[in-house]
């Protein structure tokens, strides 16, 4: 029902009147209204929770999938290592065989060569010996055609020399007196400058004592002049003295004469 004015409310001075029906009204409004807020929250707060999970769970699935790839990492890692290993191994393992191969094969090798070697060096030898017989055949029949033709050369040598020799004696021969005839007037020569020497040295030694004389004399001189500028200083001090004490004496007799006046 209405009131008077038509109205479902009334308005008081603090409060605000409804009606039994204008209330259920308001009331189912209000209920719907504070459902939907409620739903919101609920579905943010839904949200944050499932985020928080989604959170954790994205986290443990990259820790388990960095676990994983680290342990496949791990497999593969150890796959290479030993692929590398058995690499390392096999390789050496052929080096080993094709060391074995290469020094078997040079053994053999060096074997061939020497045995090349060794007949080339006895025919090389062989040859050498007969070079060397030729050699001194040639040698021996050069020594011979050499020995007559020195033998030869040396005779015509020994007459050549004699010859050469004698007139060398005599051209020497004239030379020596020659030379003695001039060795004569140089020991004249010689004896008059030696004694001409020995009168200059006698002259040294006479003028050496002279110096030595003159030396002894100025050193004495020396000496005396010394003395006398001694006795000359001495005098001197002594006039000083004197003249000290007449002018003394003369300044007592003038302060005696001004006394007496």
């Amino acid at each position: 029902p209405k009131s008077r004015s038509g109205l479902c409310w009334a308005v008081g001075k603090t409060l605000v009147f409804f009606k039994q029906e204008a209330y259920e009204v308001l009331q189912a409004q209000r209920l719907k209204l504070r459902g939907g807020e409620a739903t919101k929250i609920q579905a943010l707060w839904k949200m944050i929770l499932t985020r928080r999970g989604y959170l954790r769970k994205v986290a443990c699935a990259i820790k388990c999938q960095a676990l994983m790839r680290g342990k496949i990492a791990r497999k593969l890692t150890q796959g290479k290592r030993e692929q590398r290993a058995a690499a390392k191994i096999g390789a050496f393992g052929r080096r080993c065989i094709a060391r074995m191969r290469y020094t078997k094969t040079m053994r053999y090798c060096i074997r061939i060569q020497a045995r090349m070697r060794g007949i080339l060096g006895r025919i090389r030898a062989k040859e050498y010996r007969l070079f060397v017989k030729a050699a001194k055949i040639q040698a021996f029949y050069r020594m011979k055609v050499q020995s007559r033709f020195y033998s030869g050369l040396r005779a015509a040598i020994h007459r050549a020399q004699h010859r050469i020799r004698t007139r060398a004696a005599v051209s020497q021969m004239r030379r020596l007196r020659a030379q003695a005839q001039e060795v004569g007037a140089i020991v004249s020569k010689l004896q008059a400058a030696q004694d001409h020497n020995q009168h200059l040295s006698q002259e040294n030694d006479r003028l050496q004592s002279d110096i030595i004389q003159l030396r002894s004399h100025n050193v004495k001189l020396t000496k005396d002049v010394e003395a006398l500028k001694s006795k000359i200083e001495a005098h001197d001090d002594e006039l000083k003295t004197a003249k000290a004490a007449h002018a003394e004496e003369l300044a007592s007799q003038t302060q005696a004469l001004e006394e007496k006046a």
